[in-house]
């Protein structure tokens, strides 16, 4: 494989998680487009469940890591290795990123985070990933970039909304975790991760990284969407059940998959 061809796949891909999906996209995003139409229990709701996210991402790194271990593509794994031990708060006196976004948001909302129950469609999203992140080396590899490659747009889309609900008032936590996530932690990991795989993904792999890459992108879409429909039956009878929600997700994972 040539570097420029490996290169010419990670642009290709890079370009579509902003036209093809609205996950990431600031202007396509279904929350971001309501935003100024949400109550704020349920923007709160949509961000607890957000900060889920972080800490059940330490089991999809650590698939990932096996996966390239036992295919022995050893500086993908040993990349990966080091990701799961800043995830862990290598970095941060041991408390790990998941932890401080949830004292953060605790602090500024005044809401109980750390042990948020995950949503229905939250725990689908996750049954999804981990079915994702079990498939082939390659497809593994692929949902894996996926999620380095939206991390920045996703928090600064999250950051957004915080602010939004906290009226532009982080505190020190919060802000301490969007300054070395967006300007340090993820764009290394995004490019450690990305020269690791070049050296072993060959253009006979590219079909199945594609694959793990665009379902992370099609399930991640519908989980926006189903918290949006979660959020907006808060004040409904049906809220702890919203009607549909796992049917339409699982059959974007479907697809997906």
């Amino acid at each position: 494989m040539t570097i420029q061809s490996f290169d010419r796949l990670i642009e290709s891909l890079n370009c579509s998680m902003l036209q093809d999906y609205a996950a990431v996209n600031l202007q396509k995003n279904p929350v971001m487009l309501l935003t100024a139409h949400l109550t704020v229990p349920q923007l709160t709701f949509i961000v607890q469940q957000y900060s889920i996210f972080p800490k059940e991402l330490i089991g999809m790194i650590d698939q990932a890591r096996n996966k390239a271990l036992v295919a022995g593509w050893t500086a993908v794994s040993e990349v990966l290795s080091e990701n799961i031990a800043e995830e862990l708060g290598s970095q941060t006196q041991n408390i790990s990123h998941a932890d401080l976004l949830a004292q953060g948001l605790e602090m500024g909302l005044n809401v109980p985070v750390l042990n948020a129950s995950p949503s229905e469609a939250t725990l689908v999203l996750l049954k999804a990933l981990q079915l994702v992140f079990d498939q082939p080396v390659a497809y593994s590899l692929g949902a894996m970039y996926a999620v380095e490659a939206t991390s920045i747009a996703e928090l600064q889309l999250v950051k957004r909304l915080i602010e939004f609900l906290m009226e532009g008032a982080l505190p020190k936590p919060l802000h301490y975790f969007f300054e070395m996530h967006l300007n340090e932690w993820e764009p290394a990991h995004e490019k450690q991760l990305q020269t690791a795989i070049a050296a072993y993904l060959t253009p006979n792999d590219f079909h199945q990284f594609q694959q793990g890459f665009r379902a992370v992108m099609t399930i991640v879409d519908a989980w926006w969407h189903n918290l949006l429909v979660e959020a907006m039956l808060l004040n409904y009878a049906q809220a702890s059940k919203p009607m549909h929600v796992q049917e339409q997700v699982q059959n974007s994972v479907n697809a997906a998959v």
